[in-house]
Formats: structure tokens, sequence, C-alpha cells
């Protein structure tokens, strides 16, 4: 994690300043494309499977509680 002083975000340049000055360098594990229809029935962390879609609303999604380590895996194990 690094401090940086540079706005990068499009509401930091409107305003004129650095809102988020922490800043994470990510590597992608795997790049594709998953079909979340499919992949429900397996995932432990979408409790109430007949509304799914209410796990991925807000930030962080997930109602803001970690998504589990198996979980991820399904996600990234389904990419194509």
């Amino acid at each position: 994690m690094v401090h940086e002083e540079k706005p990068i975000w499009p509401d930091e340049t409107r305003e004129g300043r650095v809102k988020y000055p922490w800043r994470v360098k990510l590597e992608p594990i795997k790049i594709g494309v998953a079909d979340f229809k499919s992949l429900v029935p397996r995932l432990g962390f979408i409790e109430r499977k007949e509304r799914p879609n209410v796990y991925l609303v807000g930030t962080p999604t997930n109602l803001r509680r970690l998504i589990p380590e198996y979980d991820a895996r399904e996600i990234i194990d389904a990419l194509s």
C-alpha cells in the first residue's frame, strides 16, 4: 500500500484534490466472464438464493462482508 497525492478518480480530478490517497497495486489472477445464475447455487455467501442480486449491490458488495475463499475459488474457476 502506498500513499499518493495525485488525483486519479473522476471526483478527485473534478474537485482538484486527493480524496483517496491510499493505493494498492493489484495484478489480475484470471480475467474472464462467468455466468452468475449458474454460480448462485454453488456460492455459500449468497444465503437468499431467490434474491441473489442483493449480494452484488453497494460498496463493498456482499453486504460489506468478505467473500469466503472457497466461493472466490468457485468464481475464479468459472471464468472463461
